[in-house]
């Protein structure tokens, strides 16, 4: 496993009614690249959902 930098994680949620669950979404704020140094391009390096249950 190699340790270095990434880019930071936003993550938001919430708890269920009876508060046994907690599920929301995660994601990395949008980069920009240069296509040929010049044109530049906005991407969105991840996003996704995550859940936790009370067990």
């Amino acid at each position: 496993m190699v340790d270095r930098k990434h880019p930071t994680l936003y993550y938001e949620g919430s708890f269920s009614k009876d508060k046994t669950e907690i599920s929301g979404k995660w994601f990395f704020k949008r980069k920009v690249a240069f296509l040929y140094g010049f044109f530049p391009v906005f991407y969105s390096p991840g996003k996704g959902t995550w859940s936790m249950t009370l067990s």
